[in-house]
Protein backbone atom coordinates (compact mmCIF):
# COMPACT_ATOMS: atom_id res chain seq x y z
CA UNK A 1 0.00 0.00 0.00
CA UNK A 2 2.65 2.51 0.96
CA UNK A 3 5.10 1.22 -1.63
CA UNK A 4 5.30 4.61 -3.35
CA UNK A 5 6.15 6.36 -0.06
CA UNK A 6 8.73 3.70 0.78
CA UNK A 7 10.45 4.19 -2.57
CA UNK A 8 10.40 7.98 -2.34
CA UNK A 9 11.76 8.21 1.18
CA UNK A 10 15.29 6.86 0.43
CA UNK A 11 15.35 8.87 -2.78
CA UNK A 12 14.62 12.09 -0.88
CA UNK A 13 17.39 11.26 1.56
CA UNK A 14 19.81 10.83 -1.32
CA UNK A 15 18.72 14.13 -2.89
CA UNK A 16 19.16 15.90 0.43
CA UNK A 17 22.62 14.39 0.94
CA UNK A 18 23.71 15.39 -2.57
CA UNK A 19 22.40 18.91 -1.98
CA UNK A 20 24.46 19.24 1.23
CA UNK A 21 27.58 17.91 -0.52
CA UNK A 22 27.14 20.42 -3.36
CA UNK A 23 26.67 23.29 -0.92
CA UNK A 24 29.87 22.40 0.92
CA UNK A 25 31.95 21.91 -2.23
CA UNK A 26 30.82 24.90 -4.26
CA UNK A 27 32.33 28.30 -3.51
CA UNK A 28 29.97 30.62 -1.69
CA UNK A 29 27.77 32.72 -3.91
CA UNK A 30 27.31 36.30 -2.81
CA UNK A 31 24.04 37.90 -3.66
CA UNK A 32 23.91 41.65 -3.50
CA UNK A 33 20.86 42.72 -1.57
CA UNK A 34 20.04 46.37 -1.43
CA UNK A 35 19.42 47.40 2.14
CA UNK A 36 17.71 50.58 3.04
CA UNK A 37 19.85 52.89 5.19
CA UNK A 38 17.29 52.62 7.97
CA UNK A 39 17.78 48.84 8.11
CA UNK A 40 21.56 48.84 7.66
CA UNK A 41 22.22 51.34 10.45
CA UNK A 42 20.71 49.29 13.31
CA UNK A 43 22.58 46.19 12.14
CA UNK A 44 25.85 48.12 12.07
CA UNK A 45 25.16 49.59 15.50
CA UNK A 46 24.43 46.16 16.96
CA UNK A 47 27.58 44.66 15.47
CA UNK A 48 29.70 47.59 16.67
CA UNK A 49 28.23 47.12 20.15
CA UNK A 50 29.04 43.41 19.95
CA UNK A 51 32.63 44.20 18.94
CA UNK A 52 32.91 46.65 21.87
CA UNK A 53 31.65 43.94 24.22
CA UNK A 54 34.15 41.43 22.85
CA UNK A 55 36.98 43.93 23.31
CA UNK A 56 35.82 44.62 26.87
CA UNK A 57 35.92 40.86 27.52
CA UNK A 58 39.43 40.68 26.04
CA UNK A 59 38.48 38.66 22.96
CA UNK A 60 40.22 40.90 20.44
CA UNK A 61 40.46 38.17 17.79
CA UNK A 62 36.67 37.70 17.74
CA UNK A 63 36.13 41.46 17.72
CA UNK A 64 38.40 41.72 14.69
CA UNK A 65 36.26 39.20 12.83
CA UNK A 66 33.09 41.18 13.50
CA UNK A 67 34.76 44.46 12.58
CA UNK A 68 36.33 43.06 9.38
CA UNK A 69 32.84 42.19 8.17
CA UNK A 70 31.64 45.74 8.80
CA UNK A 71 34.73 47.26 7.15
CA UNK A 72 34.00 45.21 4.02
CA UNK A 73 30.53 46.76 4.07
CA UNK A 74 32.12 50.24 4.11
CA UNK A 75 31.75 51.24 7.76
CA UNK A 76 34.09 54.04 8.79
CA UNK A 77 33.34 53.52 12.48
CA UNK A 78 34.27 49.85 12.16
CA UNK A 79 37.50 50.73 10.33
CA UNK A 80 38.43 53.04 13.21
CA UNK A 81 37.63 50.43 15.87
CA UNK A 82 39.46 47.72 13.89
CA UNK A 83 42.49 49.99 13.56
CA UNK A 84 42.50 50.31 17.34
CA UNK A 85 42.82 46.52 17.64
CA UNK A 86 46.09 46.75 15.70
CA UNK A 87 47.36 49.90 17.45
CA UNK A 88 49.95 48.99 20.11
CA UNK A 89 48.87 51.91 22.32
CA UNK A 90 45.23 50.79 22.44
CA UNK A 91 46.20 47.16 23.02
CA UNK A 92 48.36 48.31 25.90
CA UNK A 93 45.55 50.48 27.30
CA UNK A 94 43.23 47.47 27.21
CA UNK A 95 45.82 45.29 28.96
CA UNK A 96 45.99 42.81 26.08
CA UNK A 97 48.80 40.26 26.26
CA UNK A 98 49.87 37.70 23.67
CA UNK A 99 48.38 39.47 20.64
CA UNK A 100 50.62 41.25 18.18
CA UNK A 101 50.10 44.78 17.05
CA UNK A 102 50.44 45.75 13.40
CA UNK A 103 51.25 49.45 12.90
CA UNK A 104 51.04 49.17 9.11
CA UNK A 105 47.53 47.68 9.26
CA UNK A 106 46.53 50.22 11.91
CA UNK A 107 47.67 53.12 9.68
CA UNK A 108 45.81 51.65 6.70
CA UNK A 109 42.59 51.31 8.67
CA UNK A 110 42.88 54.73 10.34
CA UNK A 111 43.31 56.18 6.85
CA UNK A 112 40.22 54.36 5.65
CA UNK A 113 38.26 55.57 8.67
CA UNK A 114 39.38 59.15 8.05
CA UNK A 115 38.33 58.83 4.41
CA UNK A 116 34.89 57.76 5.66
CA UNK A 117 34.50 60.84 7.83
CA UNK A 118 35.93 59.77 11.21
CA UNK A 119 37.88 62.90 12.20
CA UNK A 120 39.55 61.33 15.25
CA UNK A 121 41.30 58.90 12.90
CA UNK A 122 43.50 61.71 11.56
CA UNK A 123 45.05 62.27 15.00
CA UNK A 124 45.72 58.57 15.45
CA UNK A 125 47.13 58.36 11.95
CA UNK A 126 49.51 61.25 12.58
CA UNK A 127 50.69 59.78 15.88
CA UNK A 128 51.57 56.44 14.26
CA UNK A 129 53.92 58.03 11.71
Amino acid sequence: MNLAFTLQRPFLGLVFTLWIVLLTLLPPIRVAVAQSPSRAAPIEERLLAKADELIRLGDIAAARLVLEHLVQEGSGAAAFKLAETYDYRRLSDWGVRGLRDDPVRARELYGQAYGNGIKEAEERLDSLR
